[in-house]
């Protein structure tokens, strides 16, 4: 079994697997990664000798958590073919951390389920009960998931836990503008 897998392999996935590995948080052996691109997988196993798949529900059978960094146009199609895969999954023993833009904890767990744990960002603070209407309190998360789930993020630079999932949006604003503004100045 994986520590964590990765559905989708593009530049964040690789970062976030380099820093992982580097600093030695996972070895290469407890990571996988799925990619539709051949020429990405090739280049993250070379790199950082992990396995690699062009199945999404290989990364999900295979793993504890699962990391998804697909594009946001790209998570429909992603989550309801690991949704609909669900009976062989056991989604409710897995933990899933969404990198992709814009998409809401309410999105994913409508998705994948109530009974599947998620986090937006490294944002899955929550004491295992009910939702309690609170952002960021997301049904069967525990402060064990949070601290996972900022222990990947840590790996590559800051990460804090957040209380309302709202503050996720103006960051995203900011940091797809940043360079912009950078170039303006």
């Amino acid at each position: 079994m994986k520590k964590l897998g990765f559905i989708g392999g593009g530049n964040m996935a690789e970062a976030l697997a380099r820093g992982l590995v580097e600093r030695k948080i996972f070895k290469p052996a407890e990571l996988i990664v799925s990619d539709v691109d051949a020429g990405r997988r090739r280049k993250i196993n070379r790199a950082l000798k992990i396995a690699v798949t062009d199945d999404n529900l290989e990364v999900v059978r295979e793993s504890r958590a699962v990391l998804l960094a697909v594009k946001p146009q790209q998570i429909d199609e992603v989550l309801t073919g690991v949704e609909s895969a669900d009976r062989n999954l056991h989604l409710q023993d897995k933990l899933f951390i969404s990198i992709a833009a814009g998409i809401t904890i309410a999105r994913l767990t409508g998705a994948l389920g109530r009974s599947a744990h998620d986090s937006r960002d490294a944002e899955c603070a929550g004491d295992g009960g009910p939702r309690n209407g609170r952002a960021g309190a997301i049904e069967g998360a525990s402060k064990t998931d949070e601290a996972f789930a900022l222990r990947i993020f840590l790996a590559v630079g800051d990460a804090v836990a957040l209380k309302d999932e709202a503050l996720l949006d103006p960051v995203t604003a900011l940091s797809g503008s940043g360079p912009a503004y950078v170039y303006l100045l």
